[in-house]
């Protein structure tokens, strides 16, 4: 502590015609690292003297500490510098007046921008579509992932930002942005997301001749960018085509992502198919979100059911495919894209187009080749080749050892129409599996309507009963309706495929009382298509809504 000793004060009388006042210079840290004296005759003391000592050597002091908060800042700017070189993403640092204080070069690169440029720029100047980004810096509040606009080299581009609140011992101190493009962006979502092809033309089994003619003329398609069209009943395997044709083509590195039209409610097609800009309705996402359109960019779309799109939606669809850009719900600018489209459907769009269900110009614009999948029914000669393959699958699923099929339900499985196709099949395969301990799948593990069915004329659908089965029965049915014996069905001669599809219907309505899932397990079809089908044959009257 500071001290003045004068006179006879003084320990050796040698200094007793002295006056001495000393204070203490310490370093920023607190430690002693000299003394400041001032000395003279004790006569000509004067008051003030200890007072400028000690104001020197707290001056020397101060200087010393701003030097050494002055090194500290430095020291603290290239830390913090070396931390955002290391990390991999673009980070900016903005305080919480929402100016730019640091960026590492992944970030300069992606605004087009130099550090002193950006320094102590307000986000809101770099960033003015999004005056969120400002408000949370400001408040201390984290933001969600938002896409934002930003003008590089006199171009739009657009980057994906997050922020996260930073808060200190004094509280909030500002915020981290997170930055990166786009493209970059949903090229990790798609990944994460496992919106990939999974299948080749090496996973579609068969060889009749019915089924090689349609997979050669998708190889075909697979070696330009022209858009398919893929038709064939529910259950053929439309999918499997649309993934093969994805793998073989030039996009097969890029995503390819899958739309089911039928799925998504009505209300929300539109934002899910082209996405949406922030605000666009009550309940929006902030920031928006990305449609999956915009994920298949670089790739493959592919649209299934694509007959349940809505009209509104079609006409918007249209556009994408004439001019290559979508835009979004509530926005006005469009989003250029590259995407090749492939579509499915089990119905007529032709016809569709007729009743004005579905536009004539999207059928022209879709079917540029269109590729039909034969009924199973249609290639008899694949199904023992089949039901290996999928057993095999099953048997892998399952955890139990393979299985094999005795000739006579082989023989079961030539003459059945498979009304549900290689779906039907899987699943009646599966349920057999499942109770045919022996290792050998027999008739009495398939269900009874493959049991029982008899063919008229080799495509007709029949299954065996007495007529007091049939009566008791046909109790279920609405009037007018009644299920055919299979001598009633024989004394026909031939049915139609709309014959045999009826008739197996109103089996499976009689078998479960009409309860949708059951007869949905039964036949192997979509609820959706089970109800297409009872409205189509005015069944409507006996079901139950499970």
């Amino acid at each position: 502590m500071p001290a003045q000793v004068s006179g006879a004060e003084h320990f050796n009388a040698r200094h007793h015609s002295w006056t001495c006042s000393s204070a203490p210079v310490t370093s920023p840290s607190g430690l002693l690292i000299g003394v400041i004296t001032l000395s003279g005759e004790s006569h000509s003391t004067h008051k003030h003297t200890l007072g400028m000592v000690i104001s020197t050597a707290c001056a020397i002091a101060d200087a010393m500490k701003r030097k050494h908060s002055t090194n500290e800042k430095k020291k603290s700017e290239q830390l913090m510098y070396s931390i955002l070189r290391c990390i991999s993403e673009a980070i900016m640092m903005v305080d919480r007046n929402g100016n730019i204080t640091h960026a590492n070069a992944k970030a300069l690169h992606l605004v087009g921008m130099d550090i002193n440029t950006l320094r102590d720029q307000s986000v809101a100047k770099l960033f003015p579509k999004n005056r969120e980004i400002l408000e949370t810096a400001k408040t201390g509040e984290s933001l969600p992932l938002v896409e934002v606009p930003i003008e590089k080299n006199r171009k739009r581009n657009f980057l994906m930002l997050k922020s996260y609140a930073v808060k200190g011992e004094s509280g909030h101190c500002g915020s981290l942005l997170f930055l990166s493009e786009k493209k970059a962006f949903l090229n990790g979502v798609r990944k994460a997301s496992g919106l990939k092809a999974g299948y080749t033309f090496d996973d579609i089994v068969g060889i009749s001749d019915s089924l090689s003619t349609q997979v050669d003329l998708a190889k075909v398609a697979a070696t330009s960018d022209a858009r398919v069209l893929i038709t064939g009943e529910t259950g053929t395997g439309k999918e499997l085509f649309a993934h093969a044709i994805h793998n073989a083509s030039e996009r097969k590195n890029g995503p390819f992502v899958a739309i089911n039209c039928a799925a998504i409610p009505r209300d929300l097609i539109e934002s899910e198919i082209m996405g949406y800009a922030s605000g666009a309705y009550t309940g929006a996402r902030q920031g928006g979100q990305t449609g999956k359109l915009e994920l298949a960019d670089g790739g493959t779309v592919f649209l299934d059911e694509i007959s349940q799109m809505p009209l509104d939606v079609q006409a918007k669809f249209l556009r994408v495919l004439q001019d290559g850009t979508i835009t979004r719900l509530g926005d006005t600018k469009p989003i250029k894209l590259d995407i090749r489209v492939i579509a499915a459907t089990n119905e007529n769009l032709y016809e569709k187009g007729n009743d004005h269900s579905f536009r004539h110009d999207l059928y022209f614009r879709l079917s540029v080749v269109e590729i039909n999948v034969p009924a199973l029914r249609n290639r008899h000669g694949d199904i023992e080749k089949l039901s290996s393959v999928l057993l095999e699958r099953i048997s892998k699923k399952s955890g139990r050892e393979r299985v094999h099929i005795s000739p006579e339900v082989m023989s079961h499985f030539k003459k059945y129409p498979w009304p549900g196709n290689i779906r039907e099949l899987e699943n009646v395969l599966e349920m057999a599996e499942l109770t045919s301990p022996a290792g050998v799948i027999q008739v009495t593990n398939l269900p009874e309507r493959i049991r029982q069915y008899v063919p008229v004329d080799g495509n007709a659908l029949a299954f065996v009963g007495t007529a007091t089965q049939e009566q008791k029965k046909s109790e279920l049915l609405p009037p007018g309706l009644s299920v055919e014996s299979g001598e009633e069905i024989y004394k026909r001669h031939s049915l139609s495929i709309k014959d045999a599809e009826l008739n197996c219907l109103r089996r499976a309505m009689v078998e479960t009382n009409g309860n949708i899932a059951e007869i949905s397990r039964i036949l192997g079809l979509s609820r959706s298509t089970i109800y297409r089908r009872i409205k189509e044959f005015n069944l409507n009257k006996v079901i139950k809504y499970n």
